[in-house]
């Protein structure tokens, strides 16, 4: 006998344990059945928020947006448990955008990070919404501040590079897609970022085409790093790899790595953010073991042959690199 059922037998409800085995169902995408339990908590309960914020989440995650919003704002105008306020703005602003209202998405969040400025789901939320109506640059801005207050944001790093290669900021995109791969090797925008790197690595026909089409001119650090990698230098045979790996990916890396300089006077935001742990990565002689975590998830015999061979010295360089 489950919980609640013992609950409903004696006529009480311990409702933060309905709550819990409710999430259990949401988890399991039984989403009708979910919300039969969070149905179960009463508007006098003290976890009566907590329920509406869970209901809001199952309704959403079900496509019963309607639903998903009327429970948002009435949570939002209680005043009891307000550590939920933040949660349910940001899927408050999240139903808005799957029912494609996206300007009224962009106002809660905006309203959320007015009151929450450092909540960065709301910042990476925000900018996924700026993203799907073109407005990249705006977009790139949230996803900086996101991950500015928490660099483990994954899905950041791989959304601040779209949000770059959309402008035609190849080597801002190239950075951040390797951080992703870097940061969650294992992540569900693994492939995206591999083909990211790709097109860039080989100067496909489209990224050709985002690079003339953009409306800022990189300064002449970004300028002279896109030459050497649109022109393929690295993969020229006289260039030598630094690792047993040969790969195009890699290549580029390397002499990424090796050649973009670091200006510790720059504004700019990939220079400041991801540029000084490459370099050290690549001065400190850590290159290998950093590409071969990066592309781990990657099915190569030479990178899993390298990771069963040293898993004790890859373990301790990943914390090291958590450290910094």
């Amino acid at each position: 006998m489950s919980i609640t059922a013992s609950a409903q037998k004696s006529g009480l409800i311990n409702s933060g344990e309905v709550i819990k085995e409710g999430i259990q169902l949401h988890d399991s995408s039984e989403y009708k059945k979910a919300l039969i339990l969070f149905d179960k908590v009463n508007r006098s309960d003290t976890n009566y928020v907590w329920a509406l914020y869970q209901k809001a989440l199952t309704c959403e995650a079900d496509s019963q947006y309607t639903q998903a919003i009327k429970y948002c704002k009435e949570g939002l105008a209680l005043k009891e448990m307000r550590e939920y306020e933040p949660d349910l703005y940001n899927t408050y602003g999240n139903t808005l955008s799957d029912s494609k209202l996206y300007e009224q998405a962009i106002k809660v969040f905006d309203a959320a990070i007015a009151k929450y400025p450092h909540y960065s789901l709301l910042h990476f939320n925000k900018g996924v919404v700026l993203l799907q109506i073109e407005k990249s640059r705006d977009a790139e801005l949230e996803f900086q501040k996101a991950l500015l207050i928490n660099p483990y944001m994954y899905s950041a790093h791989y959304q601040l590079s779209l949000a770059a290669l959309q402008q035609g900021k190849l080597i801002p995109a190239f950075m951040s897609s390797v951080a992703y791969l870097f940061v969650n090797p294992e992540g569900k925008y693994f492939s995206n970022a591999i083909n990211i790197l790709s097109q860039i690595s080989k100067s496909t026909d489209e990224v050709l085409k985002l690079k003339n089409e953009r409306k800022e001119t990189p300064d002449a650090n970004y300028q002279m790093m896109e030459e050497i990698i649109l022109s393929k230098i690295a993969l020229d045979k006289q260039y030598k790899p630094i690792i047993v790996l040969d790969d195009v990916l890699s290549r580029q890396i390397q002499v990424l790595f090796e050649k973009l300089e670091y200006d510790a006077g720059s504004k700019d935001f990939y220079i400041q953010y991801y540029l000084p742990y490459y370099k050290k990565v690549y001065k400190d002689g850590k290159f290998e073991p950093f590409i071969n975590h990066a592309f781990s998830n990657a099915k190569v015999d030479v990178i899993q042959d390298y990771l069963k061979k040293n898993k004790k010295s890859m373990e301790g360089f990943i914390n090291e690199a958590a450290d910094y």
